[in-house]
């Protein structure tokens, strides 16, 4: 160990270069004279590489310095703050230790340990210490770079730790000597307790441009700000996100200039505003660049060399910062960095800042918390209060004790809270005093303790309640409103009621449920119409529960809706004279009355049909160059409803000139592995001012899939068309007075699109008869019909239609249906009851667990694993309701990556929930149950096409590419996405903008009190959502803000004090609007 003397000198470089030292240096960056280091380490066996600092959490000045000895034979030293070596925390026997990383407070089977992370090179794997005692928790070590082939890119070397601020999570980012140029040179793991209080890891991303110059060593994470740097030896300073969640995009390259050879350790100067400094090593001479940690220019990205840095450490490889006092001798903090003479120099920080760069340790004066409650001396308080204390600035945690001795000689609790200011305790005894106290935890400090408050529990519990006797509904009561009032008698004893409404008698689908009741009445909100509940209420006190009142049973009020017209859109021009009008189906069992006008007050009519049954019908031909009104209402057996809103149109005007049919360019006729958003392209027509594309799956046009009119260009791109699927597409010309004939018809076919191998079951259900049912996949998992259920047509070819209820199919089990880890189940329906209806199912309720993918009773469509032994603990239910009319097809599908299990009505994303620590997904022996239970149990009462089972999650646009929606006529869902149309008073807007908006979907629609909106703006920037009525008059401005470019939004649009009927929900940004047909209907 050697203690230096240092001295600097400073020179500003004018605007030309000048060679100072054997450094070129450029115009405004300071150069200063070499500096020298406090205290130079003792020397290291063989190579020293990388250092590390670890800060004593009571004792600063006990901190420790960590130095890699790089060789087959090497070892991690341990230093004290003067540069010894601590031999006895010495490990030695590794294997070619690399770099090394400090970590904070790991849980490891309930307690908080601090780790060194080493990469060990030569063993392909992570070794992993406690400190300061230097233990191994590894298990022998953690190996890294699975499944890569050659030695290289396998062997570890740089290392950072990652934490993000307010997570418990911790991340470990790995380089190696050598490694691919495509993007996934560094790989990320998780790190987190294996159970038996060793490190695991896995990994969670791989990620990293590479020159391919020379190597990637030097990591360093900024986990206050987010950002990983890493060394592109030979050409530069990579920046990206730390957090995994966030993408892998590059946000900086820098120091691409002005280095003499490699670029090598990075370290970080940090000051709790958010600036400071990254410093990264000219290995060659033997100085450091000084970048600002903050960006410049008002842009966090980009990072001008500040300051060169001469310092006598030779050709240095790695270096740590800590902006920390540790007195005596780094007051300031201290800079340690590697020297080719197996040493590691400790610098003052001022000493490398001199007088140009920010010389700003933390404030290490914290002060005690002040506790909030409970109060000091209270009682009768639960076994379980909650305790709250005032938050401290610049406190990274807090440490809790519990006693039930004043000088806390024992303790029934003592634990660490992060990012809170409160701690929930459980199993205290009753009739008990307790004291309590906090301290705050800064960094490695810990402040002095709060004052001691005490508390006192509850006495023991009282007898067991008696249950609640209910009062209405009355049990089996019908026509029961969708937010009807509960009520029941008054138990003695109680504190609360606890009510649940289900809609079984089992209560495995609770609906509704309300606890900390404190009356004897609740008024539900928003129940189905036209469905069975079940509702139950039990007491609850302080201490104590009841068991449940007995089970009553009530339906709801059928609903009566007024249908919401589709197209043409309202105030639609240059309508052919024989249109076909449409609108939107209703789930009861409607027909319905169309009325058209050439007047606003339908005083006379051209056209008046009742008990119509589809929901389009084509008129006669009408007047050219005509205005004409309509409307539409529902008629049941017992009921008519009111009229829709009156929407306008004008016919075409009587033809002129004939205009030639376009001629197509692309695609080429009958051309295969086309992709799955094409761009269609023809010639130009002498007297056309816009053009029609249509795009159909048959030859005659009769299920026209995408339609685009008023096309001012020859050419344009559609999205999300259907994989391994033809279609047909034709043009047609248009101007002010007439259109041409269609062009000639050419055809194309899809490409295969999904990763072959991911799909475990593939039953088309197109065998027009007998019981045998093919598996398309190739995995051989052909099913067998039961109880001769019926064939029609379906989305694709043929559909099955179960109406008994002992009709299903079940494929056997094999060991391609047992999928643990990623899915997606996917099918075609069309509903003809609202009742519980499996449709994937490989588990049985209550015994066996597994996944499934169903209808419920409720209305919702659900995904659900492991029910059997986590109940609804990992489900996930749609927000959108399927049809029950036996008419009307309706896409569903659910994915489950591992953490998020999402819903997809007709290819759109409907719900979704996240789960923590979810478990695998239960394997068993059952067959696979296809419409039905295995057993045959609540089998779906309806039509089944094109069902799949993937062992992966696809992805929304694989999701949306399996969707082949029916066209003509009304969606399966009670939602809209691309419901245009023109707004009066609005007529500048240019409603159809692919670009605008990536995803708008407004749901329920209609809607009865709130409506949900989700939107996507591809661009991002500002925004504003604004509501209108039929009129154009504006109603209110929903939200408006910043959306984040690619990101979902959501906004809710409430019909308190608004009045039924038609309103347009319009969103606007930079880019254009975008305008949303919504129907009020209470």
């Amino acid at each position: 160990m050697q203690q230096v003397n240092n001295s600097c000198c400073f020179l500003f470089l004018r605007c030309f270069a000048t060679v100072l030292i054997g450094v070129v240096c450029t115009a405004n960056v300071w150069a200063q004279g070499v500096v020298a280091p406090a205290f130079i380490s003792e020397r290291v066996a063989n190579d020293s590489d990388d250092p590390a600092i670890w800060l004593n959490k009571n004792n600063p000045s006990e901190s420790l310095i960590l130095g890699t000895d790089k060789e087959e034979d090497g070892a991690l030293y341990v230093f004290n703050m003067q540069g010894k070596i601590i031999a006895d925390k010495t490990v030695r026997n590794l294997r070619r230790p690399n770099n090394v990383d400090i970590a904070y407070g790991m849980a490891l089977q309930g307690r908080k340990v601090d780790i060194a992370v080493v990469t060990e090179r030569l063993g392909n794997r992570l070794r992993i210490f406690s400190v300061p005692d230097m233990q191994p928790i590894d298990n022998g070590g953690i190996a890294v770079f699975e499944g890569e082939t050659s030695t290289d890119y396998r062997a570890p070397m740089g290392i950072a730790l990652y934490q993000p601020v307010g997570s418990n999570r911790l991340y470990a980012i790995v380089s190696r000597k050598a490694g691919p140029t495509n993007g996934t040179y560094l790989w990320q793991y998780l790190l987190e307790d294996d159970g038996r209080g060793n490190v695991k890891a896995t990994v969670v991303r791989k990620f990293g441009k590479y020159s391919g110059r020379q190597e990637i060593e030097s990591i360093a994470v900024d986990a206050e700000l987010g950002y990983i740097y890493y060394s592109d030896e030979k050409e530069g300073v990579r920046k990206y996100y730390a957090d995994p969640e966030k993408g892998n995009e590059e946000l900086a390259l820098f120091g691409t200039t002005g280095f003499r050879e490699d670029h090598e350790g990075i370290s970080i100067y940090k000051i709790a505003d958010g600036t400071g400094y990254i410093l990264v090593s000219d290995q060659g001479a033997n100085r450091f660049q000084v970048f600002p940690r903050e960006g410049s220019g008002g842009n966090p990205h980009s990072h001008p060399v500040v300051k060169v840095v001469p310092v006598q450490a030779r050709e240095s490889d790695g270096s740590e910062l800590l902006n920390y006092p540790i007195l005596p001798h780094f007051p300031n903090g201290v800079f340690v960095a590697m020297s080719t003479d197996r040493t590691f120099h400790l610098y003052r920080w001022e000493d490398i800042a001199g007088n140009d760069l920010k010389v700003e340790p933390p404030n290490t004066n914290i002060n005690a918390p002040q506790l909030s409650a409970p109060a000091n001396g209270s009682t009768s308080l639960p076994i379980a209060p909650l305790l709250n204390w005032q938050t401290v600035q610049g406190a990274d945690a807090y440490q809790v004790q519990v006693s039930s001795r004043a000088d806390f000689s024992t303790t029934v609790l003592n634990q660490s809270v992060r990012s809170a200011n409160s701690l929930q305790l459980s199993n205290l005894a009753y009739s008990s005093v307790f004291y309590w106290r906090v301290r705050a935890v800064q960094a490695a400090q810990n402040s002095a303790w709060s004052s001691v408050w005490s508390f006192t529990t509850i006495a023991p519990p009282r007898p067991e309640l008696t249950t609640p006797i209910l009062l209405s509904p009355a049990n089996l009561a019908a026509e029961v409103s969708v937010t009807p009032t509960f009520s029941w008698r008054a138990a003695a004893g109680a504190d609360t009621y606890q009510l649940q409404i289900a809609s079984d008698d089992n209560f495995q689908d609770v609906e509704f449920e309300e606890d900390e009741i404190a009356t004897t009445t609740l008024q539900a909100s928003s129940l189905a119409y036209s469905t069975t509940y079940f509702w139950r209420v039990r007491v609850m006190n302080s201490t104590d529960s009841s068991s449940w009142s007995s089970v009553r049973r009530f339906t709801t009020i059928a609903a009566t809706l007024v249908p919401a017209l589709a197209s043409p859109a309202d105030g639609a021009t240059r309508v052919p004279v024989t249109p076909v009008l449409t609108w939107y189906s209703l789930e009861n069992e409607a027909t319905y009355q169309v009325q058209v006008s050439g007047r606003f007050d339908f005083s006379a009519t051209v056209y008046d049909q009742a008990a119509l049954t589809d929901t389009a019908v084509q008129i006669s031909e009408l007047e050219p160059s005509t205005a004409y009104f309509w409307r539409v209402r529902a008629q049941t057996a017992t009921q008519t409803s009111d009229w829709s809103g009156v929407w306008s149109f004008t016919t075409l005007p009587v033809s002129s000139v004939e205009l030639p049919p376009p001629a197509l360019v692309a695609p080429a006729d009958l051309a295969g592995n086309v992709p799955v958003s094409p761009t269609f392209s023809w010639r130009s027509t002498a007297g056309a001012d816009a053009y029609q594309l249509q795009l159909a799956l048959d030859e005659e046009f009769e299920n026209v899939a995408f339609e685009e009119s008023n096309l001012t260009v020859t050419s344009t791109q559609t999205t999300s068309l259907q994989i391994e699927t033809t279609y047909f597409w034709r043009v047609r010309a248009m101007n002010s007075t007439d259109s041409s004939s269609w062009s000639a018809i050419r055809s194309f076919t899809t490409t295969a699109g999904i990763l072959a191998g991911t799909l475990a079951g593939y039953w088309e259900l197109d065998e027009g008869s007998g019981r045998l049912l093919l598996d398309a996949s190739g995995n051989g998992n052909n099913a067998t019909s039961t109880g001769n259920p019926a064939w029609e047509e379906g989305i694709s070819g043929l559909a099955l239609r179960l109406y008994r209820s002992n009709q299903h199919v079940r494929a056997p089990h094999a060991p391609s249906l047992n999928i643990t880890e990623t899915i997606t189940l996917a099918a075609w329906v069309k509903p003809e009851e609202r009742t519980t209806q499996y449709i994937i199912k490989k588990a049985v309720n209550g015994e066996k667990d597994g996944y499934e993918l169903s209808l419920a009773s409720n209305g919702k469509v659900f995904f659900r694993f492991n029910q059997a032994s986590a109940k609804d603990k990992y489900r996930v239910n749609s927000s959108t309701s399927y049809p029950r009319n036996g008419r009307t097809w309706m896409h569903i599908a659910a994915t489950y990556d591992g953490r998020v299990a999402r819903i997809y009505i007709n290819g759109i994303e409907n719900s979704a929930k996240e789960f923590s620590n979810p478990p695998a997904i239960a394997t068993n022996t059952l067959p696979l149950g296809i419409g039905a239970e295995s057993d045959g149990s609540k089998n779906l009462k309806g039509t089944l096409d094109e069902v799949r089972v993937y062992n992966i999650a696809l992805s929304a646009s694989e999701i949306l590419a399996l969707t082949k929606l029916p066209v003509p006529g009304p969606s399966a869902t009670d939602t809209t996405t691309e419901d245009l149309v023109d707004v009066p008073d609005l007529e500048q807007e240019t409603l159809r903008q692919p670009e605008l908006a990536q995803h708008l979907l407004l749901y329920p629609n209609p809607f009865y009190s709130t409506a949900t909106i989700q939107f996507v703006l591809r661009d991002g920037g500002a925004y504003s959502i604004t509501l209108y009525d039929s009129k154009g008059a504006q109603v209110n401005k929903v939200l408006q803000g910043t959306a984040e470019a690619g990101k979902q939004h959501t906004a809710e649009v409430s019909g308190e004090g608004l009045s039924n009927g038609l309103y347009i929900v319009r969103l606007q940004s930079a880019q254009g609007t975008k305008s949303v047909r919504l129907m009020l209907n209470r």
